[in-house]
Order: structure tokens, then sequence, then C-alpha cells
């Protein structure tokens, strides 16, 4: 059997094919490009040279019948490889590092646009602290955040955002203005930020490393928010975080624009709540200081401000004595929402006074008071309603100037004053017109402008028969119940204008 092998293998070999070539007459056999003769170890990368003191490669070929394979088995090529491998492993984990952070930057600055659209919707400065103080934790990951607030008296308030211990909350709610505490410091003139970029920082703060476990923080950041006008600090912003480390470049931007966006909203609500005071007084200031006492009459009003803070509105109402012992009774509304409008309420207010004491006839002081507003460049528009109430003859006189129709409490009903609209003041339009109604001992006319009653989902006529029916279902109809009813009809979270009544009840 081996030598029948050897003898095939033999035949195999002398059968394979060759082909010819003939130089200077010779003719010799040349083997195929595939013999072992032709073939070559298989081409290595660049990184499989060999350095120094490095073997050689060992080198083994198999031929078969119809292929030829190299197996090269390399040690050094290997190491080599392996290295660059673990080098490109360490530069997709840093390319992966990378694309979180910057995946994560844009996230929290899609969270600082969000808190930026909060932070103008507030209208009070402890909205905004509220706005900030969540906000904050959402786009810098904070495990604890806190602003400072300068108080009156010497004194430090703090807003905590609401994870905060409430023990902590409670502790730490105001602080005098000496206070060793970062956040506190940060309030002084020229400050800057104070980092405490681990608890060994922490501790050179003892009033802080003391909360440090009950809050469970390691890293610390105070930040003054400047004002735009002065660059001194208006308030500041802490930040604790859970780990100890130090801020990066994306970090410090964030936070940067963070306390832009909070200083911003903070000056501009301070801004508008001054300017909010001053249109208050100067409207408190031009309404009647105090009721005249009139005999024969119950009086009570009310005036109500507009919630939003960015609104002063020129409501108002009057109570003038007349010859003859009769009362008028008036209450209006001047258009706008600002200071302007709370010092042109207080011109109308004196000029329908004046004509009405001198005519005593609400649809005379009326078109005089349009007369002399509509030849005023600068004069604004304004309703107003005026009643003159005669007790002695149970009568009721009343024009309006465009102004909702007063309601009057019978003893078993209430109804609404039927009256001519007229035109407003300062049109120059005028028809007004006067129209009498009977009273009683016992009856109440109730005047009031569209804030007590106005909502964005009913009709004005929807919103009179409400506070009509709320008004019917009294059993006690004296000046004071009628007026708790007033008020209560106030309280709607869609009001949006400022409010004033006039109620008046024949004893």
């Amino acid at each position: 059997m081996p030598a029948t092998r050897c003898s095939t293998a033999r035949s195999r070999c002398s059968t394979l094919p060759t082909t010819s070539s003939t130089s200077a007459g010779n003719t010799s056999r040349r083997p195929l490009p595939w013999t072992p003769a032709s073939i070559s170890p298989r081409p290595r990368g660049p990184w499989s040279r060999r350095r120094p003191g490095r073997p050689a490669s060992s080198t083994r070929w198999t031929i078969s019948e119809s292929q030829a394979i190299a197996t090269c088995e390399d040690r050094g090529v290997h190491d080599e490889a392996t290295e660059l491998l673990h080098l490109a492993d360490r530069r997709v984990e840093f390319l992966t590092r990378v694309v979180e952070r910057e995946r994560a930057a844009r996230e929290a600055r899609r969270d600082l646009q969000r808190l930026a659209a909060a932070s103008v919707a507030a209208t009070t400065i402890d909205e905004v602290l509220t706005t900030i103080v969540r906000g904050a934790s959402d786009v810098i990951g904070s495990q604890l955040t806190s602003v400072a607030l300068p108080a009156e008296d010497g004194q430090v308030r703090f807003v905590h955002v609401d994870t905060a211990p409430d023990d902590l909350v409670t502790d730490w709610s105001t602080a005098t203005v000496d206070t060793e505490f970062p956040l506190v410091r940060a309030l002084d003139a020229g400050a800057t930020w104070i980092e405490l970029a681990d608890r060994t920082q922490i501790a050179e703060w003892p009033l802080l490393a003391a909360e440090i476990d009950r809050v469970g923080i390691s890293s610390y950041l105070a930040v003054p928010l400047r004002s735009r006008a002065t660059r001194e600090p208006i308030a500041a912003l802490g930040l604790g975080f859970a780990t100890e480390a130090e801020l990066d470049s994306v970090d410090r931007a964030l936070v940067a624009e963070l306390s832009e966006l909070a200083a911003d909203a903070l000056e501009r609500v301070s801004q508008l709540q001054h300017a909010r005071a001053v249109a208050e007084t100067l409207q408190h200031a031009l309404l009647p200081r105090r009721l005249p006492v009139i005999d024969g009459l119950k009086l009570r009003t009310l005036y109500e401000p507009c919630s939003d803070v960015t609104d002063v509105g020129g409501d108002w109402y009057d109570v003038v004595r007349l010859p003859g012992g009769a009362v008028g009774l008036v209450v209006g509304d001047v258009a706008g929402h600002d200071a302007a409008s709370a010092a042109e309420m207080g011109r109308i207010r004196h000029v329908l006074a004046s004509h009405l004491v001198e005519h005593g006839d609400p649809a005379v002081a009326l078109t005089l008071a349009d007369r002399y507003f509509d030849s005023i460049d600068d004069a604004t528009f304004a309703t107003a309603v005026v009643i003159v109430l005669d007790a002695s003859r149970c009568r009721l006189t009343v024009a309006s100037a465009a102004h909702l129709p007063p309601l009057l409490l019978h003893h078993d009903s209430v109804i609404r004053l039927d009256v001519e609209p007229g035109s407003p003041i300062g049109s120059g339009l005028g028809g007004h017109r006067c129209t009498q109604f009977e009273v009683g001992p016992g009856n109440t006319v109730v005047a009031f402008t569209d804030g007590v009653i106005e909502r964005r989902d009913r009709s004005i006529d929807q919103c009179l028969d409400e506070l009509a029916a709320q008004l019917d279902g009294l059993t006690d109809r004296s000046p004071s119940a009628v007026l708790r009813v007033v008020r209560d009809h106030l309280d709607s979270p869609d009001r949006t204008d400022d409010a004033a009544a006039l109620i008046a009840t024949v004893a």
C-alpha cells in the first residue's frame, strides 16, 4: 500500500501542467504561478515592521492539489496589533464620552430655554425665586439649589429647592448679612464665584461643613446674581453637588448663563413691583379717603387691583353730596392699565363730580365731561354709571356712559336696571339719557366695574345673570352681606382686570 500511494503521487506530480520556454535553444519547464516557487508570504501592514531584537517570522507552506495556503505565525505582529486595538478602544471610549457630554449639554440648554420662558411668566419675586431653584436643579443637576436675597434690617432671606430637607429649610430661612456662609458672602460688593470642589475645601466654611451630611453634598458653588445696570449682586445662587468635582468649561458656561437669566428675571420683576406699588399708591390717593356719613343711607365700597403685577387699572368709585339732600353715586373705569390710567381716572372723577354737584343731573354731568375730555388731545376713554339717589322721594335716577347696568335688590328679587348705554366719556358722541326707578327702605343698589364680573369663557350677560343669581340667593341683604358676595365673586383665577364696586342700601 505505501508503494502504491507513492507511485500514485509521483504520477500525479508528473501530470501537473507546465509551460515551456525557449532560451538560446534550450527548452525548460517553468512552473505555473500557483506553484510553491511562485508564492510569497502574505504582505504585512506597516504596524508589522519588526523592531530590533524581535524574532523573525516563521513561515510554513502547505500545498494541496489545487491551492496553496500561507500561514504566518508572528508574535511581534500580534503584540503590536493588540496594542493598537487597546488604543482604538480608548479612543472610542473618549469619543463616546465627548458625544454624551455634548448631548447632555444640548439637553441642559433646552432646559435653560424652558427656564427662561418660565421666568418671564413669573410676576412676583417669590415666583421667580421658586422658578430659579427648581430649574437650576434640572439644568445643572445640583443636589441642593438655594437663592439668597437681601431683606430688610440687615437680614438675608433664603429660598431652597423643594427637595431640600424640611429641617434645613427651617434652620436656613434667614440669616444676618455678616454670616460666614458662602451663599451670604456671594452677596458682598465685588464678590466672585466661590468654588469648593471637595469636602476639604468645604471644611474651611464650618457652617456649610456642618450641613453636608444632612443634604448629601460633596462640592459647592456660590454665584453672585448681578444687576445689569450696576453690576453689583442683587441675589446669590447656591449649587450643591453630590460628588467631588471641579466644573468643566461646559458647566461653567451653563452656570454663567443661568446666573444672568436669574438676575435679569429678578431685576425685571423688582422693577415691575416697584412701578405697580407707585401706581397703586397713586390710585388709592385719588379714590375717596373716607365715605361721607349720610342719614338714611348705608354705604360699602370695594376696590381690588388685578393680581397681574404688570397691570394697574383706572377703576374708581365716588360718593357726592348733592344740594337738596340727594346723593350722587359714581362708578367708572378708565381705559388702560398703567400709572397714566390711574392719573387720568383722578381727572375724570373730579370733573364728573363737579358737574354733578352743579347740575344734579346724571346725564348732563356725563355729557359735559364727555365734551371736555373729547377736546383734550391726550385724553383717554372712560366708562361710567352715575346714580342720583333721592331717598326722601324714593327715586333713583341713572345715566350711563357705555357702562355696565347696576343691579337693584328688592326684598324678594334682584333686577338689572335697564338704562340707555350712552357713549364713553371722551368720545364726543354724547347720547346720555336718564332713567328713573322707584326705591324703598331696605332696597340696595349695586354698581360695579367689569372687573367684578367679567370672565373669559362667558358673555357679559351671562356674567351679570350669575352675579344677580348669587345676590338673589341671599337671605341677609344687608350692605355687608352683599359686599361679601361681590368679594367672593372676585376670587376667580382668570380675572384679568381691576375691580371696583359701590353698594348703597336705603335705611
